[in-house]
């Protein structure tokens, strides 16, 4: 058996599942460029994990349009999926390996290998698809914990503070804070920041009608892409993107992250594809929440 075998299991389990129905996300230790190419090869057997995520991709699609079934993941969406691993392996402080000090900038760069994998979707149901499984990529908090003490303090992130910490509150003046970071802070208070936000990036990109779902985000900034313009450029993929826009509640912030992303698209055919769905978001008369 070699390394690569259950890892697709592995991912759908810890992974996969919890990303689109909820619960605790369990990265996988990092998997890298090789040993994902190569699980993508393989086949999921996990059937109960599976039929979950099943069910909740076609649950996503059709809050969109009318259709029976999706296709399986596809090799890129475990190709993403395997990137999203390792992007939040990046941040576990308490990881040990071969990777040293430069643990983060090796991690992130495995995951941007992974990304430029992926093609982006060739058709208006690859990127429905698509969406169906990284809707909810935004959604993941880590639960990090200062704890403090007549001596000092220690944050933990991501991890339960270990129970020594935590005894004779009253005598050591023990207090404790938890704090919900969301996935695009989860790097905030390093020295690779940036580059987690430019892999995060990168990540959405890959995913169209995501990235447009996202668009009014502070984090990392919105920008304008040919997967993102193609799709919208066809009339079925402009009320795609529209009904995916209007069902996040938040279509005039989306609207105006949108229009000003246009001042700076490249390529002057592309600008009125670009205003032409922030004209149909703001003129939808309500908004639908999820």
């Amino acid at each position: 058996m070699t390394e690569a075998a259950g890892l697709l299991d592995e991912l759908l389990d810890n992974v996969v599942r919890p990303l689109l129905i909820g619960g605790e996300v369990r990265p996988l230790e990092p998997v890298g460029e090789a040993l994902a190419v190569e699980a993508v090869s393989g086949t999921v057997s996990s059937s109960v994990a599976w039929v979950d995520v099943q069910i909740a991709r076609e649950t996503e699609a059709r809050k969109l349009c009318a259709i029976d079934t999706l296709p399986a993941l596809s090799r890129d969406e475990w190709l993403l999926l395997f990137a999203f691993n390792d992007l939040l392996q990046a941040t576990n402080a308490t990881l040990t390996g071969t990777f040293g000090s430069s643990r983060p900038d090796t991690l992130l760069s495995m995951a941007r290998a992974l990304i430029a994998r992926a093609s982006a979707p060739a058709t208006i149901g690859e990127a429905l698809a698509r969406h169906a499984t990284f809707a909810r990529l935004m959604a993941p908090e880590r639960i990090d914990t200062r704890v403090a003490w007549w001596t000092g303090s220690e944050t933990f992130r991501g991890c339960e503070p270990p129970k020594r910490l935590l005894y004779w509150r009253g005598l050591r003046r023990v207090t404790t804070n938890e704090e919900r970071v969301r996935l695009q802070h989860m790097a905030a208070d390093t020295d690779f920041n940036d580059a987690w936000l430019r892999t995060l990036n990168l990540l959405l990109r890959a995913t169209p009608l995501t990235d447009l779902a996202s668009a009014d985000r502070a984090e990392p900034a919105f920008g304008w892409t040919g997967a993102a313009l193609s799709l919208i450029r066809l009339d079925a993929g402009h009320t795609l993107a529209l009904r995916t826009l209007e069902r996040t509640g938040r279509a005039p912030a989306i609207a105006a992250a949108l229009g000003q992303a246009a001042q700076d698209i490249a390529v002057p055919e592309a600008v009125p594809v670009a205003e032409a769905l922030v004209h149909s978001l703001n003129a939808l008369p309500t908004v639908r929440t999820a």
